[in-house]
């Protein structure tokens, strides 16, 4: 069977993401047929199906081959092409105890006439053929999928039930920008230990340790999904380079899996649920219960980006507060955010940022002081994309609470018109 080599190489990347952390040799199972070769993997977490289609070749045999993951993307790596190198499709056969793997590499070349004119076709392109430079061959050995109980795992998943529907529970097609977008922007606080999407609730959240992260999300036909941070994180890698618009999800009806296939049934994964605890569950609750009224500030978002990173860059201890206050102009009614850090020696740094807009009682908002862990915040708003986040702050009897929200803003009017992903944390 001859293959392309973009097709091969997104497969094995997958897996390298998927078996990045494992220490021991894993293994994948490549199931030829007539018409595809599907990459198979499974282990407790994840089971995943890649159809890869190419052209028959003479000798093809329907068969199954495991193959040592790692081994077999290193040496597709010998196909890699480079500037103006290509690489042909890639043909594997059986040889032994192995597959072998060949093909040319070549550069594409203009063709001229016996003028010395270059040839122009009747579409008026310039022609070119290509010629080849380089032969390319390896043989990565196999085993047969039933000499190794070890294999078992990944031989014995029911691959092809990945695509299928379950008893009254078919997939919800959703578009690929809000479902794996939605997981992408949650995944990049890389402070919880789970991704979830409730739209019975209208938000997708991540509790994490130092912050809560949440999003609206409101596509009421999608099921409610919990994934651990690492599975979130596979799942993001492999879907967001697929080229579909859309993907299809199912919640088993056992409720302990969820499967995301892609639009053109070439591509299907099946992860393990993780539920969030109920401690996490209730710090959130707590979170969206409290007023956050004391005082309500936006600020341009890349001078608020700046003005942190501004702070971590004269910080000898990242995992230290700094304090934050606040200033009151009078004359020209404006709010300034100020951050004192006193250095080592005798630096001492202060820097302010004017909130573009506020509301609340001046006086009040100068008595707010807050101790801010800017490596934190640095960290929580890095998947903030919108011009402009909102700052308010709320009171407990034991804490202070800031509630940050990327929002959309009218530029005529410089009314919220809507609100994304949001951050609470303590201060």
């Amino acid at each position: 069977m001859r293959l392309e080599y973009a097709d091969l190489q997104s497969a094995f990347d997958d897996l390298k993401k998927l078996t990045g952390d494992n220490k021991q040799t894993v293994y994948a199972m490549l199931d030829f047929s007539d018409s595809d070769m599907q990459v198979c993997y499974s282990d407790p977490n994840i089971t995943y199906n890649r159809k890869l289609y190419g052209e028959s070749e003479e000798g093809d045999t329907t068969f199954k081959a495991i193959v040592d993951i790692k081994l077999m993307g290193s040496r597709l790596e010998l196909f890699k092409p480079s500037g103006n190198i290509h690489i042909a499709p890639i043909s594997i056969t059986i040889s032994g105890d192995s597959l072998e793997l060949s093909s040319n590499k070549y550069l594409m070349v203009a063709n001229y006439d016996d003028n010395g004119e270059l040839v122009v076709g009747e579409d008026g392109q310039y022609q070119v053929s290509n010629q080849k430079g380089m032969e390319v061959n390896t043989k990565v050995r196999f085993y047969d999928v039933s000499s190794n109980v070890r294999f078992s795992a990944t031989t014995r998943a029911p691959y092809e039930l990945l695509y299928l529907p379950e008893e009254g529970n078919d997939f919800v097609t959703v578009q690929k920008s809000e479902f794996i977008g939605t997981f992408e922007r949650l995944i990049k606080t890389l402070d919880s230990p789970v991704c979830a999407i409730s739209p019975q609730m209208g938000m997708a959240f991540a509790p994490g340790k130092s912050y809560v992260t949440k999003d609206g999300f409101t596509n009421v036909d999608v099921p409610a999904i919990s994934l651990s941070a690492t599975l979130t994180g596979r799942m993001v890698e492999i879907f967001k380079k697929d080229s579909g618009d859309a993907v299809k999800v199912l919640l088993t009806n056992d409720k302990r899996f969820t499967k995301v296939v892609n639009e053109d049934d070439s591509l299907a994964v099946m992860l393990v649920n993780t539920n969030p605890k109920q401690s996490e569950l209730a710090t959130l609750m707590s979170y969206e219960q409290t007023p956050c009224n004391k005082a309500r500030l936006q600020f341009n978002r890349e001078m608020f980006v700046n003005l942190v990173k501004m702070v971590l860059s004269v910080m000898e201890n990242g995992t230290a507060a700094s304090k934050v206050q606040f200033q009151y102009d009078e004359a020209e009614d404006k709010m300034t955010m100020l951050v004192n850090r006193r250095g080592s020696g005798s630096a001492e740094d202060a820097m302010t940022i004017i909130a573009e807009n506020y509301s609340g009682e001046p006086k009040d908002i100068e008595g707010v002081t807050l101790n801010v862990v800017f490596k934190v915040l640095d960290q929580a708003i890095s998947p903030f994309a919108t011009p402009v986040i909102e700052m308010r702050i709320g009171e407990t009897p034991n804490t202070k609470i800031m509630r940050i929200a990327e929002i959309e803003r009218n530029q005529v009017t410089q009314e919220m018109t809507e609100e994304h992903m949001v951050v609470y944390m303590c201060a």
